[in-house]
């Protein structure tokens, strides 16, 4: 990889080697080069010294049958006589979108000043920022699927919309109920929370940090349920049919539903899955 320098004289043109570090700051902010990822580990270690342990770590799964997905890519299937994933470049990239705003937006608030009444915001005071930081990563599975890993700091548990985590189910809404069993079961009870029987409530631990309890049943341990947040089941004005794979509570219309992982520090450690 060289630079070059144009002098003076006409179509005399001379190259020149760019040193080590011209190299290294041409491809730092690069998202293919070993160079960028090495400065994400390296902002992921500085925010583990600066602030401990992450509050929350949450993984969201998208199943392709059931994703919500735009006109287009319906109309092509239609068209070509297609499933789902076989289309893998757009289906991909509407996937990445989706998963991207629902964690800058919808999670952390990140992508927006204006609105404020995303999970980890301030419920006390709005206009007061609760987010100290994030990570997220795409990965693939096994069979090619694109999901979201995600860290989450914030400055006060307390303060964010914890009416919007559950570990258990709601069969106050039978649909609700249906879709948590659906998508939110686990094959091994490794992810399951200790159980209580009271309502969620606050725990404030001998340092003075908080530690949310959920309601967590007998039957959930039974299910292997995973505890899950409402984002995945964003809302909206439209009148759309239910599609994709997440989790929470329906509060209009069921707009992503993917299966969805979200722990937060236990302990005072975090549950690394």
């Amino acid at each position: 990889m060289h630079g070059y320098r144009q002098r003076t004289g006409p179509f005399r043109v001379t190259w020149s080697p760019l040193t080590v570090r011209d190299k290294i700051a041409a491809l730092q902010h690069k998202s293919f080069s070993a160079t960028f990822w090495n400065w994400q580990h390296l902002y992921l270690l500085d925010a583990l010294r600066q602030y401990g342990f992450p509050s929350f770590f949450s993984t969201i799964s998208p199943y392709e049958w059931i994703f919500p997905w735009p006109g287009f890519i319906q109309e092509l299937r239609e068209d070509l006589a297609m499933e789902p994933t076989d289309l893998p470049v757009l289906e991909t990239l509407h996937i990445a979108h989706v998963l991207e705003q629902v964690a800058r937006g919808y999670l952390t608030g990140a992508n927006t000043n204006r609105w404020r009444q995303h999970l980890f915001s301030n419920q006390q005071h709005p206009t007061e920022s609760n987010l100290l930081t994030y990570f997220y990563r795409f990965e693939f599975q096994s069979r090619g699927t694109l999901h979201l890993h995600m860290l989450v700091w914030v400055k006060d548990l307390s303060l964010i919309r914890a009416n919007l985590l559950h570990a258990s189910i709601s069969w106050n809404n039978a649909n609700d109920a249906f879709l948590v069993v659906d998508t939110q079961q686990s094959s091994s009870s490794s992810s399951c929370l200790p159980l209580c029987d009271t309502p969620d409530f606050f725990i404030q631990r001998a340092d003075g940090s908080m530690h949310l309890q959920f309601h967590f049943t007998e039957q959930d341990l039974s299910r292997n349920l995973r505890m899950y947040h409402n984002a995945s089941w964003c809302t909206t004005m439209q009148n759309r049919r239910p599609a994709s794979r997440w989790q929470g509570h329906v509060v209009e219309v069921r707009v992503v539903l993917c299966h969805e992982n979200t722990r937060g520090g236990y302990s005072g450690r975090i549950v690394w899955l």
